[in-house]
């Protein structure tokens, strides 16, 4: 039969296809549910070999679950990420609640500075105000805050709240941003 829903055997439906088991509770294996992957920093997750003595554990998934307390909750982590081409300097700072983006800012500016008003900057400040956004434009550098809570209806950020700060520097540095 299907060994996947039979109850007390370990295993989840779903469980070594792409959706990992959480154990939850040592004194009783059998608890157990499953949780997005996309959570998980993959570099702080331990390894542990196991025998098994059922090929019914065989294909599972394990994962080392951290429960946050309380005030690790509410903490607050950044990470700043700058770019630079021929014509601007970039730089967006990442703000992290409980490992989840929650907000960030983001920073534009000419490298050699001009008399005259830079039109691609003016542009992307003009079309921010459709969203308002606490943008500002001056001295042909332009900074707004994206808040994830609070997203204006037609906007799409950089990225989800869902993400990591791990995932999010992964993907900047992989578009040769470096990131502190």
């Amino acid at each position: 039969g299907d060994t996947d829903s039979i109850p007390g055997l370990g295993r989840s439906l779903g469980g070594g296809h792409g959706n990992p088991v959480q154990y939850s509770c040592l004194e009783n294996p059998v608890d157990k549910e499953k949780f997005k992957a996309d959570k998980v920093e993959k570099d702080l997750v331990r390894t542990f070999k196991m025998n098994l003595t059922s090929n019914v554990y065989a294909d599972a998934h394990y994962a080392l679950v951290k429960v946050y307390t309380e005030a690790e909750k509410k903490q607050e982590t950044s990470l700043a990420c700058t770019y630079e081409d021929d014509k601007y300097l970039y730089k967006n700072t990442y703000t992290f609640v409980n490992n989840e983006l929650d907000h960030y800012d983001v920073s534009k500016e000419q490298k050699v500075k001009k008399e005259t008003e830079d039109p691609v900057l003016k542009k992307e400040y003009d079309l921010l105000g459709d969203y308002a956004f606490n943008q500002v434009f001056a001295d042909n550098k332009l900074n707004y805050t994206v808040d994830l809570k609070n997203l204006p209806k037609g906007f799409k950020p950089l990225y989800t709240s869902t993400l990591t700060k791990v995932v999010i520097k992964q993907k900047e540095e992989l578009k040769k941003w470096t990131c502190e």
